[in-house]
């Protein structure tokens, strides 16, 4: 694992470096920041650019605000909205990289649109990201649960995770927001209950796109797509329990007849080149 990276982003940047050689190359880093010290140091690359969103940091539970940008030799982190600061670019950059970042893009299909713009003639995008909406966990919850209501199913000093706090997958895409709220005003209260709905449901972190959603927009980019493929798959096998099989097909019944069907994926990995 990558010294000051956690686990996934650790995995996710690794696959970026098996799969290109970065040395000498000029990066775009989308909802990120990878360190200075990792990409200059360790991958030589020519120069690292890391944008971050404006909006998404204002959004933040732990009050981070944006930085003044933070120059460093060949390495800045820029403070803006994607979809503004590509729109003034023109073939910059050998590499667009982003991890666990494209869920949160409210603009992606103007910015997926954008893409090709801003990357060199043979340049490349990669891309790992989740969980998205379609998937079993996607919405995406991010605020710590309040001390009240103890540790999770009386377990001492275990931390409140996804499974925790929500009691079934897909329960973002089979349930309305209201039936929602009625439910976990029960498992929790009133209050923490409509935080989780508003989160789930209105909350501007997350742009709530469906596994298809993502195939047809950077199907539509004007890139050559050398990946396109689901990650992080639940397999459906018989010693899951009975109620994630009861929440697959709530989930499958509610959309049959519609273009959406791949549920299972919790993440996304993308990999296109700009056509010489």
């Amino acid at each position: 694992m990558i010294i000051g990276l956690s686990p996934h982003q650790s995995s996710f940047f690794e696959a970026f470096r098996e799969r290109h050689d970065i040395r000498g190359s000029d990066v775009l880093e989308l909802g990120g920041a990878m360190p200075a010290s990792l990409v200059l140091d360790e991958c030589h690359v020519n120069s690292w650019t890391c944008l971050q969103s404006v909006d998404y940091a204002h959004h933040r539970d732990d009050n981070q605000e944006p930085s003044e940008v933070a120059e460093h030799q060949n390495y800045r982190t820029v403070w803006a909205n994607a979809e503004e600061f590509l729109a003034q670019t023109d073939e910059t950059w050998d590499f667009v990289f982003s991890i666990a970042a494209f869920e949160h893009f409210l603009y992606l299909p103007h910015v997926a649109r954008l893409l090709p713009r801003v990357l060199r003639p043979g340049g490349h995008l990669f891309s790992i990201f989740a969980p998205i909406w379609s998937g079993p966990w996607g919405n995406h919850f991010s605020h710590p649960v309040p001390e009240r209501f103890g540790s999770p199913r009386n377990q001492d000093n275990k931390t409140w995770n996804t499974q925790d706090i929500f009691e079934a997958p897909w329960e973002h895409l089979t349930l309305g927001p209201t039936e929602f709220l009625d439910k976990y005003s029960r498992k929790f209260d009133s209050e923490f209950a409509e935080l989780l709905t508003y989160e789930t449901y209105q909350s501007p972190q997350i742009n709530r796109l469906f596994f298809e959603d993502y195939e047809y927009l950077f199907g539509r980019n004007g890139m050559e797509t050398l990946i396109f493929r689901g990650l992080f798959k639940i397999e459906l096998v018989p010693n899951y329990s009975k109620d994630i099989h009861e929440s697959y097909t709530k989930v499958v019944r509610k959309f049959h007849g519609t273009k959406y069907e791949n549920f299972l994926f919790s993440g996304i990995q993308i990999s296109q080149m700009k056509i010489l």
